[in-house]
């Protein structure tokens, strides 16, 4: 009978009001050379599907930071979209694949000194670690493997990217869960009680 319960796993959030699965968020990444740091800033906002499965959209715009006259500003002008799913494996440990694509300067093929406006996509996978902050509100920090990339167009230093965020978790609040544990545990002592008595033996 516990093998029958188990297969039949209950979705979570199947019982939360489509807003409450919202999730925004806010990602950081940092690179950096001789002479300038970037500074990636991105905002997203993330949909749970199930409790495990999450879909996230977010849209970047690269910040740099000159050392030598010591300037922030987005003289790169480099932007752009992305999408990711992840899946929760185990104990907030998500498998990601995240596809973006940014607009920004590549060099021409005949004259590399030459720079033209280019949309250049990217695809990525890899793993991402969240972490309780304080209740509903959560930290995360993930490492991606991007297989697009080529060192001559693409707008990353290399092909490994890490990334950091913050997540305001609406559907993890201390009221909704109190409330889905509730619901969990009447749909659980139902289906238990049902299934004894389907297999209850006859007298």
């Amino acid at each position: 009978m516990s093998r029958i319960l188990k297969k039949k796993s209950i979705n979570r959030y199947k019982e939360l009001k489509w807003y409450k699965r919202l999730r925004p968020c806010v990602q950081f990444e940092v690179q950096k050379s001789s002479d300038i740091t970037v500074l990636d800033p991105s905002l997203a906002l993330g949909y749970y599907i199930t409790h495990r499965w999450v879909l996230d959209f977010s849209y970047m715009y690269r910040l740099q930071y000159h050392q030598s006259n010591d300037h922030l500003g987005t003289d790169s002008r480099i932007y752009g979209g992305r999408v990711a799913i992840e899946f929760d494996l185990i104990k907030k440990l998500y498998p990601i694949m995240v596809l973006e694509q940014l607009r920004t300067y590549v060099p021409f093929k005949s004259t590399p000194e030459v720079f033209e406006r280019k949309w250049v996509p990217g695809l990525m996978f890899g793993l991402k670690k969240e972490f309780e902050i304080v209740p509903g509100f959560n930290g995360d920090i993930m490492a991606l493997f991007n297989l697009l990339y080529d060192g001559q167009e693409s707008p990353y230093n290399n092909r490994f990217n890490v990334r950091f965020g913050f997540i305001l978790n609406k559907a993890e609040n201390k009221g909704s869960i109190k409330k889905l544990r509730k619901k969990l545990n009447d749909q659980y002592s139902t289906k238990k009680n049902k299934l004894k008595k389907k297999f209850k033996p006859n007298d």
